[in-house]
């Protein structure tokens, strides 16, 4: 059996053009339907201390001037994708509406649309029940989420992805200031729990050297309970969030290149393969 690729190109011209022009209207239709995609991007660094060897030895002077140590940003990596983190996200109800109940961005008005019969439009405020957590922190971290160190040590980019421009400026903002409380709120506490069975300890011990030990841990922990005050604990902003006038995706030339290519491989394949019928049947 022997096929002609050029034959078959030049007698089923008609139908090749035809599905080429086919799947190219399609495919219009197709990347239209995707909603436009805004990412709001923010450089951080990590607040860093000196090594907890140095931190023995510092002087008061130097009391308040150091920063928590390099374990927190690891700490604050890991929690920024954590579900607990996301429940205190999820809380608001601004924020749940934007991610489980929007519909649109209309970019003509610049204004915000979302579904009428889930949400109140103007307080935002659910009228069924909420999606569960466990939902929207998947579609969270799925579609709207983007956290990585760079290639500089100590230095991360935090990228938030909506429909709104502003929302995704709005979200980049919000999770930067929670992170920074949360992180704080949990190292408050631990240090609190430290110190209170420091000093108790620290009444009952008689061995000169063991006290003096027990006093740099103090002093420590009295530096970390005193810096969990800083707004900046964790990260501080290099770069901050801004609201994008380009849309990040889809990239709908690609989408239309890519389906009506795929379309002609498609058509080609399909007259081959019944050419090759036709002549095994001769």
């Amino acid at each position: 059996m022997h096929i002609n690729i050029v034959t078959i190109l030049k007698n089923n011209l008609f139908k090749i053009i035809f599905s080429i022009i086919l799947f190219g209207l399609l495919s219009i239709y197709f990347a239209k339907s995707f909603d436009n995609i805004y990412e709001s991007k923010s450089l951080l660094h990590a607040t860093e201390s000196p090594s907890s060897n140095s931190r023995n030895i510092s002087l008061p002077v130097s009391f308040l001037a150091q920063a928590p140590t390099s374990e927190n940003s690891l700490l604050a990596s890991q929690m920024l994708i954590s579900r607990d983190f996301f429940e205190i996200l999820y809380e608001n109800h601004n924020f749940s509406a934007q991610l489980m109940a929007y519909g649109n961005y209309d970019g003509v008005k610049l204004t915000d649309n979302y579904n009428a019969s889930m949400v109140d439009i103007k307080t935002l405020k659910w009228k069924i029940q909420k999606p569960p957590v466990e939902l929207a922190h998947r579609t969270f971290l799925s579609k709207h989420f983007l956290f990585h160190e760079t290639s500089e040590r100590g230095f991360f980019k935090l990228a938030t992805r909506h429909q709104s421009p502003q929302i995704s400026k709005q979200w980049n903002e919000l999770i930067i200031k929670e992170i920074n409380i949360y992180v704080a709120s949990y190292k408050n506490n631990s240090s609190k729990e430290v110190l209170s069975f420091l000093l108790k300890q620290f009444e009952l011990e008689k061995n000169s050297i063991i006290k003096t030990s027990m006093q740099n841990l103090i002093t420590n922990k009295y530096q970390d309970l005193a810096l969990t005050n800083k707004s900046d604990y964790v990260f501080s902003t290099v770069s901050k969030p801004f609201v994008p006038i380009k849309k990040s995706s889809p990239n709908r030339a690609l989408i239309c290149f890519a389906i009506t290519f795929m379309g002609f491989i498609f058509t080609l394949f399909v007259i081959i393969l019944r050419e090759a019928f036709i002549q095994l049947n001769k």
